[in-house]
């Protein structure tokens, strides 16, 4: 799982540093998230802001939504369900 995390997060880093600002992460795929997980997700959120950027989260499931709440980060991240209105709120006044 930590050498997944660590990917993920290259590949968010290496997608701003290509002029890409907003992201969409999808974890539809995602069983389980433990606390390296977390950390690379919140890491990559700190990155694209700091390059004037977001990310959003599409589709999270329970197991993970229930560890992203036990850890106080689920009221931090912009999630959605409907990848059409996880796109449009990126055209948002905040973005």
């Amino acid at each position: 799982m930590v050498e997944e995390n660590g990917a993920r997060r290259e590949r968010v880093d290496q997608l701003l540093a290509d002029g890409w600002n907003k992201i969409l992460l999808n974890l539809s795929e995602v069983p389980s998230i433990d606390s390296a997980g977390i950390g690379e997700l919140v890491a990559s959120q700190q990155m694209a802001e700091r390059f004037g950027g977001k990310v959003k989260v599409l589709r999270v499931g329970e197991r993970v939504r229930h560890s992203l709440s036990l850890s106080q980060v689920l009221p931090l991240l912009d999630i959605y369900e409907d990848e059409t209105a996880a796109i449009a709120a990126f055209q948002g006044a905040d973005g």
